[in-house]
């Protein structure tokens, strides 16, 4: 986030540290980890889950998924992350 929001031109990821550690002290580097890690989670798990249950649901034993289904649910699973990850995501930029 500090390398999008820069105001100061253009400065390197090791500068931009060194300046983050510098000025704000080593802890720093940590901000926005626990916003960073609710997104991931939420998105993740939401979109994991859902694949793999109506996949589960969707295939008869012994027979394989055709591949149109497996990128259906998979779009449909991304979607639902993407919407329950939302707010974690907004709270990650802010």
């Amino acid at each position: 986030v500090h390398l999008q929001t820069q105001q100061e031109g253009k400065l390197s990821l090791v500068r931009n540290t060194i300046n983050i550690v510098r000025y704000q002290g080593i802890l720093a580097l940590y901000n926005g980890l626990s916003a960073s890690l609710l997104r991931q989670l939420t998105y993740s798990t939401t979109r994991f889950g859902i694949y793999e249950v109506v996949k589960q649901n969707a295939t008869k034993p012994g027979e394989p998924l055709p591949f149109y289904k497996k990128v259906m649910f998979a779009a449909v699973a991304g979607a639902a992350g993407g919407f329950v990850g939302t707010p974690g995501d907004m709270v990650n930029v802010r």
